[in-house]
């Protein structure tokens, strides 16, 4: 096999650009505009053409052919079919056209498509063409673009793609199928500086920026594959090369060439592997080889993976007091106070715990050490049996509030045979400033009914800070209550009565994020229930979500989205002990599912008759934390891994246990 040296390429700047051109002004003649089109920066269009160098390796001028047809425009502005003068192919070319009204550099644009054009900010967007024609000793013109610009009318235009070269061992292959090795299943992240390029054949609308050369920051779609046709819908002759182009991509598991042979009318397909990484370069040839020649070895299947809950650190406390043993920078006393740890949020530095008491206190641990703790300021924060009882997080994108980071909102507890309002603190400027009141909520006493309603002890939140909702169970009825909040200010009241679950009330009140479906919790029966028509004046429709064994003794749920699936998070306590458990397929919340199949669960200390978790992706990293009442606070990890040594195989089914003694793992 030959050798093949690369293409040359020279990355010139826009100043260096500018100032090795000699021309400075449009030169135009009578109603029409002269633009030339050069080589001098780097390879340019469209005719392939093989050189041999004195050291015997093998270079690609691409020459210009006649009659090449090119886009020129300016920024922002419909582009202009400039048509070429050249009558054999060459180095450079000579357009003539008429330009567009506009003002600023020249654009340039191969191929003469509509689809290509030029936006105000400078930013290329160009069509790729993932069905390409074969050409002997070439490549599909129409499916390798090039970008240029300038002050002038001379374009040194730069390739976008790259190429990859092959030659068939068989007389009757048709076509030609790219492929990278396994099924893309999620698209590959977008480039975000010129050094990234996507791991998968990607397509459709390239989005490029010229900066000294062609760099791809965006893309339409992952292609299944970039497939050539013979010529002249005939067969490849397996003395000549073909060339497929590519757009920068890295194919890190291989890649797969499905040849496509017809014989007497009938198709049969081939695949040839390539084992290890294929890299495709922006003008560069990737030399395939004779495909077919041998049918190479396919790579070992990639490892089935599946979720696991890896512990990133605990805080335990033996003696049931989490609060003084383990959140030593601040524990304090208080001769008229107790409390203990009933809930937690997390943002993407701190996992936040309010301490339940008569008097306000909270805690900030640090995610990436838990020792680095911080006292929250709690001036103002006064009132209700439990003056800080739970902690949540608000999304915020007001980069005038809080630096535009998410809010962290805390509520007392209070209850309808006291005058206190159920109010809710947010910290605006950090948990070192001062919190500020978002909203309150106090009781009509001339509207009141006799049931004693008890609010506070845990919210849920949807939305946004901007234009968000807060909603809190009546732990004592059936009575819950939405705060509507907008930009610090309370907006509307909703109160609802929901279906009588238990004399205990609700423990939970949620929102699924699939469905929208306002869900309602009450541990201490298990029902978990989702509302299915008007809420405001009563439940008009609802129904069961689950069956009333299966949440029983469940404190502390999220929904949450991992590697492109649903999830559900929860911690329980059953019997002594107390789990972390993260199930899947949860998230279409259908009218009656069944107990979900569980992948993971990780078994905490237990504490008190409280628990709470949160989750949140930082970064690509989902986190999950889960408290139990002065027992610990858990910090995970979801990962993906070949597998998970401490999950069991699920066993058979075994015969309905009695409630009290169900134990999920």
């Amino acid at each position: 096999m030959k050798k093949i040296a690369l293409f040359s390429i020279l990355a010139l700047g826009i100043l260096a650009l500018a100032s090795c051109q000699k021309e400075k002004e449009i030169v135009s003649s009578p109603g029409e505009v002269i633009i030339t089109a050069s080589r001098t920066a780097t390879p340019t269009r469209s005719f392939l053409a093989a050189e041999t160098g004195d050291d015997g390796a093998v270079s690609y001028p691409i020459l210009w052919s006649a009659p090449d047809k090119i886009l020129v425009t300016y920024a922002g502005v419909s582009a202009a079919t400039f048509t070429s003068k050249n009558t054999e192919p060459a180095d450079d070319a000579v357009f003539t056209g008429k330009l567009p009204e506009g003002e600023g550099f020249l654009y340039g644009i191969y191929p003469a498509e509509s689809g290509n054009s030029v936006d105000e900010d400078g930013y290329f967007s160009i069509l790729f063409h993932n069905e390409q024609n074969g050409v002997e000793g070439s490549f599909d013109p129409d499916a390798f673009p090039a970008v240029a610009f300038s002050e002038n009318n001379h374009l040194a235009f730069q390739n976008i793609c790259g190429l990859v070269q092959f030659k068939v061992a068989a007389s009757d292959v048709k076509s030609v199928a790219l492929k990278s090795y396994g099924s893309t299943v999620e698209p590959s992240p977008a480039p975000t500086r010129q050094t990234d390029v996507p791991s998968d054949l990607v397509g459709g609308e390239l989005r490029i920026s010229l900066e000294g050369e062609p760099v791809l920051i965006d893309y339409e779609e992952v292609l299944d594959c970039i497939t050539l046709s013979a010529p002249d819908g005939g067969c490849f002759d397996p003395e000549a090369t073909y060339y497929i182009a590519v757009p920068p991509c890295s194919l890190m598991d291989g890649a797969v060439f499905t040849l496509t042979h017809e014989n007497d009318g009938e198709e049969k397909a081939e695949d040839v592997f390539i084992k290890g990484s294929l890299s495709v370069e922006r003008s560069k040839v990737h030399d395939a080889g004779i495909l077919g020649e041998d049918p190479g070895e396919e790579p070992d299947p990639e490892p089935e993976l599946v979720p696991y809950l890896e512990q990133v650190w605990a805080l335990e406390s033996d003696d049931s007091d989490l609060w003084t043993s383990q959140i030593t920078a601040i524990s304090v006393t208080h001769p008229d106070g107790y409390g203990m740890v009933r809930s937690i949020a997390m943002d993407d530095d701190y996992i936040y715990l309010p301490k339940s008491s008569a008097w306000a206190a909270i805690a900030a641990v640090s995610i990436e050490d838990p020792t680095v703790q911080v006292k929250g300021n709690v001036s103002g924060i006064e009132g209700g049996t439990f003056a800080t009882s739970c902690a949540r997080m608000i999304p915020n994108t007001d980069a005038s509030v809080n630096g535009g980071n998410d809010i962290l909102l805390v509520s007392n507890l209070t209850s309808s045979t006291t005058d206190v309002a159920l109010t809710v603190y947010a910290y605006t400027s950090g948990i070192s400033a001062a919190p500020v009141v978002l909203c309150q909520f106090a009781w009509d006493a001339a509207n009141e009914t006799t049931d004693w309603r008890r609010y506070g002890d845990r919210f849920f939140v949807t939305g946004s800070w901007q234009d968000g909702k807060l909603y809190f169970p009546s732990f004592n009825a059936n009575k819950s209550v939405i705060l509507s909040v907008a930009n610090g200010q309370r907006t509307a009241v909703t109160q609802i009565t929901a279906p009588d679950l238990s004399p205990d009330g609700i423990k939970d009140l949620t929102v699924c994020p699939a469905t929208g479906n306002i869900l309602l919790h009450n541990s201490s029966i298990g029902n978990l229930v989702a509302s299915t028509g008007n809420i405001v004046n009563g439940w008009n429709e609802y129904s069961l979500v689950y069956a009333s064994d299966w949440a029983i003794g469940t404190w502390g749920y999220n929904f949450f989205s991992f590697n492109g699936a649903d999830y559900f998070a929860e911690v329980y306590l059953s019997g002594g002990d107390a789990y972390l458990e993260v199930s899947e397929d949860l998230g279409s919340l259908e009218a009656v599912l069944p107990a979900p199949h569980t992948i993971v669960d990780s078994e905490l200390l237990y504490g008190g008759s409280f628990a709470d978790c949160c989750v949140r992706t930082i970064g690509d990293v989902t986190y999950l934390a889960a408290l139990v009442q002065d027992g610990g606070l858990y910090l995970y990890k979801l990962i993906l891994k070949e597998q998970a040594p401490d999950i069991e195989p699920e066993p058979e089914p075994a015969p309905a246990a009695p409630v009290s003694a169900r134990h999920r793992r």
